[in-house]
């Protein structure tokens, strides 16, 4: 019965409380410290896309800021396209 108290109170004595140091950090709390905001341009993005003439998905990433780059750089390119297309989007004129 010594023994047992003996080994537990030497236990109890190595622990942080007692010790009087702080407990080492949650990996949870150290996680959301790293984290970026979800607005962070530098924020690492992955989608999946299809690759034209296969079956698969091929998975790419990229920053938020590249991502915003690349949707630009489409969108520029179709209004382009359709400017130089002769077609208009409007609706065509009734009156006649």
């Amino acid at each position: 019965m010594t023994v047992l108290i003996i080994a537990l109170a030497a236990a109890l004595s190595g622990s942080p409380e007692a010790s009087g140091s702080p407990p080492p950090a949650n990996p949870v709390t150290q996680q959301a410290r790293t984290e970026k905001p979800a607005d962070d341009p530098n924020r690492v993005i992955c989608k999946s896309e299809e690759v034209t003439g296969a079956r698969f998905l091929r998975k790419v990433c990229m920053t938020r800021a590249q991502w915003t780059e690349r949707q630009q750089q489409a969108d520029r390119f179709m209004r382009e396209t359709d400017s130089h297309s002769g077609i208009s989007a409007e609706a065509p004129s009734t009156t006649q």
